[in-house]
């Protein structure tokens, strides 16, 4: 399997609550982000997804 490597910037209480998952769980924080992106993906399409994630406040991050 290929394997990359992302690194993103996260909402400390969802970063939180990935890491306390994680470790009562005894699988890797990447495995559920994993996870979770492919059922994001898995929902619908692209124009869609990205309504949606707007609709819910998404937006581009700049560093300040």
């Amino acid at each position: 399997m290929k394997i990359a490597t992302v690194s993103h910037t996260l909402d400390a209480e969802v970063a939180e609550r990935l890491r306390h998952f994680a470790f009562r769980e005894r699988i890797s924080e990447s495995a559920v982000i994993e996870y979770a992106l492919r059922e994001l993906f898995a929902q619908g399409d692209n124009e869609m997804l990205g309504n949606r994630l707007r609709e819910s406040g998404a937006a581009l991050r700049r560093k300040a």
